[in-house]
């Protein structure tokens, strides 16, 4: 257990990789198919210490501090790790992250130390944002009500990743009734409410069974006269804008991890099951011209994916997101990211249509389930659609407009 505090990000990757080898791929086509939370492959993040990865080592954490960005990048490269091997472990563990980093950034002393006290205890976090109604995704309506000591929290919440197996749930964007928008904004003023899962009114509906991404418990869950104490409520700033920015160079780490496995478990299956077509003149289909010549094509780009999200989640950019210091700005940032997340959305996308091309019919066998990689790569990628990433880039290209930001931008 990686219980040091002291311990550089080489040996955090190192226990990364062997859970990724020994757990989570093996386990992996099976919680595809049952669409089940991955129990054991958490237990074995807890295990080796890693669900305190986004805590600084000043509270007994793997981070190097709680404001130092150059964590984002060790971040990254464990969520891609991980995601090489079940991409909805390394989905639900990203959120179970970005919630205690948001939490213990912007909380009080007495908040930072409970959120420690919970991770140290083995505890896991999710998170619930979005709402079954409103114009956009962005619209949110759920509100509480002032009662002595607290708030009681009413909604439902949808895409609440993480909370099959997770311990607290972090209800995002969450108004008193009756307070209006802030003047200028148009937005009202929000917090965020942690509550416990096992609190008497959270009702979990178990209903995520989408194409993809089906471990990660995604479902809807219904909040009726949940008590929230007071200390139990965050302010939701930190999320607008660094947070937004993280959450994103996450996502394209995550995404750019399914292209490498997708296309690890292809180059496999070629060695060891594929056949060559007799006009090609081989005895091996590692030996086919045209497999080679695909194979090197998704490699590559993969390869200049992986670049540009290191490039998004260099320290220089995550400061610039987080403070506009440096030469960098917080627009230069985000283009950075959006640029990041294009590449590696169409890199991977590519990576698991064309790896049946190289595999042959033999690899659609549904035993194999080896087409959870496109899917979950559909899935995930839906997110933020890079259309709108494309658009902003563009603009910025021909007329020097800044990009907004945001968690989905």
């Amino acid at each position: 257990m990686l219980q040091d505090s002291s311990l550089a990000a080489a040996d955090v990757l190192a226990s990364v990789s062997a859970l990724s080898d020994k757990v989570f791929a093996p386990n992996a086509a099976t919680i595809d198919a049952e669409g089940r939370y991955p129990c054991e492959n958490l237990q074995g993040l807890r295990g080796a210490g890693l669900l305190l990865l986004p805590v600084a080592r000043e509270y007994g954490g793997l981070a190097t501090r709680q404001t130092d960005t150059s964590d984002v990048r060790l971040c990254n490269r464990v969520f891609r790790e991980i995601a090489r091997a079940c991409s909805s472990t390394a989905q639900v563990y990203f959120v179970h992250c970005m919630v205690v980093r948001r939490l213990l950034r912007s909380g009080t002393p007495a908040q930072r130390e409970f959120i420690v006290d919970a991770v140290r205890g083995g505890a896991a976090f999710a998170a619930a944002t979005q709402e079954p109604a409103g114009k956009t995704i962005l619209n949110h309506r759920a509100t509480v009500r002032r009662v002595p000591g607290g708030f009681l929290l009413n909604c439902t919440k949808t895409f609440c990743t993480g909370h099959g197996g997770a311990r607290y749930l972090s209800v995002n964007r969450v108004r008193e009734e009756g307070q209006e928008p802030r003047a200028g904004s148009g937005a009202p003023p929000d917090f965020v409410c942690l509550v416990a899962m096992d609190q008497p009114g959270v009702t979990p509906h178990h209903d995520w069974d989408n194409l993809g991404q089906r471990g990660t418990t995604s479902g809807s869950i219904r909040f009726t006269d949940v008590f929230v104490p007071d200390e139990m409520t965050w302010p939701t700033s930190f999320q607008s804008s660094y947070y937004g920015l993280i959450l994103q160079t996450a996502f394209a780490a995550i995404v750019l991890g399914i292209g490498e496995g997708a296309l690890a478990a292809a180059a496999e299956y070629v060695r060891t099951n594929t056949r060559p077509y007799p006009m090609t003149g081989v005895e091996r289909a590692v030996d086919d011209a045209n497999v080679q010549w695909h194979m090197g094509d998704l490699a590559t780009r993969l390869h200049l994916a992986a670049l540009a999200v290191d490039h998004a989640s260099d320290v220089d950019v995550m400061e610039a997101a987080e403070a506009e210091s440096g030469a960098w700005t917080r627009a230069d940032a985000s283009l950075a990211i959006a640029k990041a997340k294009i590449a590696t959305t169409t890199a991977a996308v590519e990576v698991c249509n064309r790896m049946f091309q190289v595999m042959g019919a033999r690899s659609t066998a549904r035993k194999l389930r080896l087409d959870r990689y496109w899917r979950d790569i559909r899935t995930l990628s839906l997110h933020d659609p890079v259309d709108q990433k494309y658009r902003l880039v563009g603009r910025n290209v021909l007329t020097g407009d800044e990009p907004p930001v945001s968690t989905h931008t």
